[in-house]
């Protein structure tokens, strides 16, 4: 993304504050992991690499594809 990781881990914090059924578990600076619960359990982690000082490369990683899509349009719908 075209933003510094502050600016891009906020980002992504403000967009999965407005998705129903998430539930976070854990974070740090470089990644947050949560659950997305519909209908199933469903654990997905985002991941947060600085390309250089404007750039962080975001990763979404999840064992359903259908969760890492939808979630992977929510955060790169901007």
């Amino acid at each position: 993304l075209d933003c510094d990781h502050r600016t891009c881990y906020a980002r992504v914090e403000a967009v999965l504050a407005t998705i129903p059924h998430v539930s976070v578990y854990a974070k740090n600076k470089d990644m947050i992991a949560f659950y997305y619960i519909d209908p199933n359990t469903t654990p997905v982690g985002v991941f947060f690499t600085e390309v250089d000082p404007s750039h962080t490369r975001v990763e979404i990683s999840s064992e359903s594809s259908g969760t890492k899509e939808f979630i992977a349009k929510k955060v790169f719908a901007e």
